[in-house]
C-alpha cells in the first residue's frame, strides 16, 4: 500500500515515515499542496494524509482538487493541528474521510489508516 503524506515541516514528514514504514506501507513525501495534487494524478496511491496548513494552498483546497481528478475516491486523511470540539465534523463535511489531530498519537492513527484502507 502506498500512502502520500503531505506536510510543510520536515519533522512531521519523517515522524510519519517512521510509523507508517515499519507495519509496511510505502511512503511518498512531499511538502506543497499542489505538488501533493500532481502527485495524486501521477501515482498509483491508496491513501493521502494531508496536512490542513500549507504554504502555498491549503490542505483542503489540494484536497478538493484531487477530489476533481479520476483519482478523487481515494481516501484523503485530514492531519491538522485544528482540534478544537467540532473540527473533526466540519473536515468531514468538506469531504476529508478521516481525521487526525496533532500530535498524533501512533496506535489511533494506524488504525485509522488501516480501517481505510480495508474499505
Amino acid at each position: 500500500m502506498r500512502i502520500l503524506v503531505v506536510d510543510d515541516t520536515e519533522i512531521n514528514l519523517r515522524l510519519m515515515e517512521a510509523v507508517l514504514k515499519p507495519v509496511g506501507y510505502d511512503v511518498v513525501k512531499v511538502a506543497l499542496g499542489e505538488l501533493s495534487v500532481s502527485i495524486a494524478e501521477e501515482q498509483d496511491l491508496d491513501l493521502i494524509l494531508m496536512d490542513i496548513s500549507l504554504p502555498d494552498i491549503s490542505g483542503t483546497d489540494a484536497m478538493l482538487k484531487i477530489r476533481k481528478t479520476k483519482y478523487g475516491k481515494k481516501p484523503i486523511i485530514a492531519v491538522t493541528a485544528h482540534a478544537m470540539r467540532g473540527d473533526k465534523e466540519k473536515f468531514e463535511a468538506e469531504g476529508f474521510d478521516g481525521y487526525i489531530s496533532k500530535p498524533i498519537e501512533i496506535t489511533h492513527t494506524l488504525k485509522i489508516v488501516a480501517d481505510l484502507l480495508k474499505e
